[in-house]
């Protein structure tokens, strides 16, 4: 997943309801040709699920 640096503001904002080590992945990101960072991670418990939901929720606003 590329995360825009455009969202950097509302990453900031969703940062601490981040898991810890999910938190820890974001602050460590590399850099994905100056666009954004770039992380790499799979879905194994209902935590890294929630996690994901939340990234995406940065990028794509979900429908009420």
């Amino acid at each position: 997943m590329v995360i825009s640096y455009k969202y950097e503001a509302e990453m900031e904002k969703l940062r601490n309801e981040l898991s810890p080590e999910m938190r820890e992945q974001y602050d460590n990101a590399q850099d994905y040709m100056k666009m954004g960072k770039w992380m790499m991670f799979r879905i194994n418990t209902d935590t890294d699920l929630n996690d994901y939901k939340l990234l995406t929720s940065v990028k794509i606003k979900p429908k009420k």
